[in-house]
């Protein structure tokens, strides 16, 4: 199990792993989880503790689907959202694969606009990479290059 918090400046990269996981909502506020499915479906799941909202307190995230999180909405300029993660049969470092959400936008074209909203940073045409922001690449900035 791996604890982890969840805030407007520390958000979840876009990552798979080959195994299944279960997110655990612990406290906090809710948090908008997508879901890139490797049939090419995706969706996006809410999971946090209002369960007559809807909401999940656990989520099932299939092995082989690319993911990330935002907050859902920030009530405090200090919101997060605090929760844990357990993987079966383990978790093993060579597991994890960081996305290219440029990639992504091309293998779900229907989901691009979800993709970009998670992936961009406070506003920003951004990715966070490991406390450091990249630009994302842009169709019209290929022109250009």
């Amino acid at each position: 199990m791996f604890y982890f918090m969840v805030t407007a400046d520390a958000q979840i990269r876009l990552h798979r792993i080959r195994s299944d996981q279960m997110y655990h909502h612990y406290m906090g506020e809710s948090l908008e989880v997508l879901l890139l499915y490797p049939d090419g479906t995706g969706e996006i799941t809410i999971i946090g503790a209002d369960l007559t909202a809807g909401m999940r307190p656990q989520l099932l995230i299939p092995g082989g689907t690319f993911h990330t999180s935002r907050l859902q909405s920030v009530s405090a300029p200090a919101g997060f959202a605090l929760l844990g993660t357990t993987e079966w049969p383990g978790f093993e470092s060579p597991d994890l694969e960081l996305a290219d959400p440029t990639k992504l936008v091309m293998a779900y074209p229907s989901l691009r606009r979800e993709i970009e909203e998670f992936t961009r940073t406070q506003g920003a045409d951004s990715v966070q990479v490991a406390g450091e922001r990249r630009p994302v690449s842009r169709p019209e900035d290929m022109k250009n290059q």
